[in-house]
């Protein structure tokens, strides 16, 4: 395997586990860790611009029955 060929295996790795981190495995769906970041990004640019930021939020309680 050629030294180009292992550094693009090596980032194919490295995005595929990232994916992992950032999203549930049975949903596909962001997590919280995700969620967190997004959240700040979204909070500094409201902040930036100086206008109001809302957010909804929703709660399944019966997911196994949507599912």
């Amino acid at each position: 395997m050629s030294s180009y060929s292992r550094i693009i295996s090596d980032v194919t790795d490295k995005k595929a586990f990232e994916e992992l981190s950032v999203t549930d495995m049975m949903t596909t769906l962001l997590n919280l860790r995700s969620f967190d970041d997004v959240i700040e990004k979204e909070i500094r640019i409201a902040r930036r611009r100086d206008v109001f930021l809302t957010l909804s939020m929703m709660d399944i309680i019966f997911f196994k029955t949507i599912q």
